[in-house]
């Protein structure tokens, strides 16, 4: 790989950021407990579909 000089034989499986962000963004929204866990068995009655969970929690997971 040209930009880091890396050997044709290796392969990057992980990269690590060190340093600071620019910027501190605001925490994630995030589920409650329990809503996300489940006893003894999946419950589909509490199972929303998708853009449901998108409209409520996905503002802010664009980001990485």
């Amino acid at each position: 790989m040209e930009p880091i000089n890396l050997p044709e034989q290796l392969e990057i499986v992980a990269l690590v950021r060190v340093g600071y962000p620019q910027e501190i963004p605001p925490p994630r929204p995030r589920r409650s407990a329990g809503e996300a866990m489940h006893r003894e068995k999946f419950d589909r009655t509490r199972l929303r579909n998708v853009e449901t969970f998108i409209q409520t929690y996905g503002r802010g997971w664009g980001r990485l």
